[in-house]
């Protein structure tokens, strides 16, 4: 990992990991930005409450958060996203916390069990835009491209949100 992503990582999450640092991460609430939508449903994958935070001028990076849950009777396994429309890559991240310490690691495969939801916050999983393309404000929008072992795969369009709104 770069020195400049860690250094963007660090500035774009740091008001969040304040917000959060008096809440245990398993109560934590997700406060849904005024833009925030259901996306719509894609062969039994509902995502909602999605946003991209907005970038900082010039930075390398930024995040997005969002819910997602398979109403499907299967186990089904996110491999991959993709996001060309605004930076070279995007990666599914969590944040590790190893006594008093975290890290932000790659996750390779996330299994989404059959009827279930999971919340990608600020302190957990997340997905990573890298090396991104243009500055993202707010009121634009970012596509991207969730991948799933079967070969299926969900579009979402999500609203670029300020960070003051999470």
């Amino acid at each position: 990992m770069s020195i400049t992503h860690l250094l963007s990582f660090f500035l774009l999450s740091g008001l969040c990991l304040l917000v959060h640092a008096k809440e245990p991460l398993a109560n934590a609430k997700l406060n849904t930005p005024t833009l925030a939508h259901n996306i719509g449903s894609q062969n039994g994958i509902i995502i909602s409450h999605g946003r991209v935070r907005a970038s900082i001028p010039h930075a390398a990076n930024t995040v997005a958060f969002l819910t997602i849950q398979n109403t499907s009777n299967q186990a089904k396994q996110l491999t991959g996203i993709t996001c060309t429309t605004v930076a070279a890559r995007c990666e599914l991240h969590q944040h590790v916390h190893t006594g008093d310490n975290m890290r932000m690691e790659k996750v390779e495969r996330l299994t989404l069990h059959p009827h279930k939801s999971i919340v990608f916050i600020p302190g957990g999983y997340h997905v990573m835009l890298l090396d991104l393309t243009a500055t993202l404000a707010v009121g634009q929008t970012a596509d991207l491209v969730f991948t799933f072992s079967d070969g299926s795969n969900y579009h979402a369009h999500l609203p670029v949100t300020s960070v003051l709104e999470e």
